[in-house]
């Protein structure tokens, strides 16, 4: 007992301050990294979810098909009235051997892609218009397309894939 009459110790209420300081530290170290990530994630869906129905592809259009021996594809693409601007987008004709995508912007050159009036410079539909884009490649056969919109910042919107299967001409 003797050893212990000696010795000082924290107090309860020392102790306890430095409990509350220590837990305020890292609530805030923690929300320091967590609200820009929730921050930055809400607005990426945001900007996905405006530009969700901004692109469709028009299987009304009697373009919109594959020929060729189903090796080639023509897809006539609709831009929809909207406030929210896009990059571009990607398109992807698949088929039973694989796929094939392409990203489509304006102004670009993209090889095995032209625009239906032989044009190797690729524009995007203005909006409420439609652009056909024809599709060259080394597929047996494509069944079906899928566009995918790119944000104002190139990245593109995985939920906001549009897809359509195609038919022969």
């Amino acid at each position: 007992m003797d050893m212990i009459k000696g010795k000082k110790g924290v107090s309860s209420i020392i102790a306890t301050i430095l409990l509350i300081l220590i837990s305020i530290f890292a609530a805030t170290v923690i929300i320091g990294f967590v609200v820009p990530f929730v921050k930055d994630t809400l607005a990426e869906e945001k900007e996905c979810y405006e530009v969700k129905d901004q692109l469709k592809i028009n299987t009304e259009s009697a373009y919109t098909c594959v020929y060729g021996g189903g090796k080639n594809a023509s897809v006539t693409i609709r831009r929809e009235f909207g406030e929210v601007e896009i990059k571009g987008f990607k398109m992807g004709v698949y088929g039973d051997d694989g796929a094939r995508v392409f990203d489509i912007k304006e102004g670009m050159i993209v090889t095995d892609v032209q625009m239906i009036n032989g044009s190797t410079i690729l524009s995007l539909p203005e909006k409420g218009g439609e652009r056909t884009y024809n599709i060259t490649t080394t597929l047996t056969s494509i069944d079906e397309v899928k566009i995918v919109p790119l944000r104002i910042n190139g990245k593109p919107c995985s939920k906001a894939v549009n897809t359509a299967k195609i038919k022969g001409c």
